[in-house]
């Protein structure tokens, strides 16, 4: 949506919020946010999770003019998202500030539920934060709430970044895993490709648990796309192994992928080259 969009409504209601939201005005939502607070008008629990995902996707910035990256709908994460070089390196220069707007508005909310949290932590791995993120998910454990896919897969790409060896990076995500599956929680293509991504930074153990991932993510009807084999070939290819089994996998993939179209699914998909 071009930056150049007028808003309509001026006057302060939740509505002219929603079109806040919608256009991607950042600090305008924001300031009607607090609008609305003042006057004692209470904000809808969709339309605050829909403030906290759209501050915690653009790090509580107006994004670019120009550029064309397009806000994670929470709902559908397997729907990939174009993203321009700009807007890659603005988030790579972009990082989470204790007590920002995401954080006073979640603090502000009368209740919070499994969506509230999920921005935050979604939001806290994609800018660094990535010890707030679990410590987050710790103090959502603790009000009694259950994860969601996204939260899930958020935390898994964050392992290793706060686990030094490759063993304990591991450890984090087979703990996450098994905390998934006793919430109840059903994976879905990012979260075994998040964690064969992390796998690719484990050593040795990865060759083995990699297949054994793939042949899980077949076991519950979950088809592989190219990030899948691009991170096991990674794994194979870039640890130490014989020659021979390097060439089995290889030859073993290249059978997978005989005859089958793919569709992106997974932002990693558009570099698997």
């Amino acid at each position: 949506m071009p930056e150049t969009v007028s808003l309509l409504l001026e006057e302060v209601s939740e509505e002219a919020l929603k079109e806040r939201i919608r256009l991607r005005k950042v600090t305008a939502a924001i300031d009607m946010y607090d609008q609305l607070l003042q006057a004692g008008t209470a904000v809808s629990m969709e339309t605050s999770h829909e403030l906290l995902d759209l501050i915690c996707f653009f790090c509580d910035s107006d994004p670019v003019e120009g550029g064309e990256l397009q806000m994670e709908d929470s709902e559908e994460l397997n729907k990939v998202k174009k993203k321009t070089k700009f807007i890659q390196l603005l988030n790579l220069r972009s990082t989470w500030k204790d007590d920002n707007n995401a954080e006073r508005i979640f603090n502000l909310l009368p209740e919070r539920d499994t969506r509230c949290y999920s921005a935050l932590i979604r939001g806290m791995v994609k800018y660094g934060a990535y010890e707030k993120a679990f410590s987050m998910y710790t103090e959502m454990l603790n009000n009694r709430l259950t994860g969601d896919v996204h939260i899930f897969n958020a935390l898994i790409s964050a392992a290793s970044k706060v686990r030094n060896t490759s063993e304990k990076k591991w450890e984090l995500v087979l703990e996450l895993l098994t905390q998934m599956n006793q919430q109840k929680v059903q994976p879905n293509l990012l979260t075994f490709n998040t964690a064969l991504k992390v796998l690719t930074q484990c050593g040795p153990i990865a060759k083995t648990v990699a297949l054994n991932i793939l042949s899980e993510m077949k076991a519950i009807g979950i088809a592989p796309s190219l990030a899948t084999y691009t991170f096991i070939l990674w794994v194979f290819f870039k640890t130490a192994s014989c020659a021979e089994r390097k060439t089995d996998i290889l030859q073993e993939i290249m059978l997978d992928l005989e005859g089958t179209s793919f569709t992106c699914q997974d932002p990693d998909d558009m570099s698997a080259k």
